[in-house]
């Protein structure tokens, strides 16, 4: 029975809790917004890896550090995001997770409209940071 008991043990310390990994990744996600609403675009960057990938709703898919980082410059001339809640994280082994989150934002220019998105990412944990593989989302208001 102890022997039952030690392995069991050994077995949940060696996977991750998705409820702690759920509010660890919520704090990511607050940070970003914060980060994107502040300009700080150094901050959004240090959360992608160095070969991520994002792929935004009508605009080509984003590889790397330098083209992550045009894209987000100019999104920030279009819009605002307000609010990324993380519905969902499952954990992929140790040190990955598949997240499904939803967001809030207004778009900007003379007739600013809010919206609301939802996406999905790939994250892997890096020392004892989360970073974003993939990045994928959409918006639900029809101006994707």
């Amino acid at each position: 029975m102890r022997k039952i008991a030690l392995v069991v043990a050994f077995c949940l310390v060696g996977l991750p809790a998705s409820a702690q990994d759920k509010a660890e990744l919520q704090k990511v996600a607050d940070h970003f917004v914060e980060a994107y609403a502040k300009g700080d675009l150094n901050a959004v960057l240090k959360l992608y890896a160095e070969d991520a990938s994002i792929l935004p709703p009508q605009a080509p898919m984003a590889k790397g550090q330098s083209r992550i980082a045009e894209f987000w410059k100019g999104e920030a001339q279009r819009a605002e995001l307000k609010q990324v809640t993380i519905v969902d994280a499952q954990p992929l082994g140790n040190d990955r997770a598949h997240v499904i989150f939803t967001t809030v934002g207004r778009t900007k220019g003379q007739s600013p409209q809010d919206f609301q998105g939802k996406g999905t990412a790939l994250v892997q944990k890096a020392g004892s940071d989360w970073k974003m593989l993939v990045h994928v989302w959409n918006r639900n208001d029809g101006n994707q």
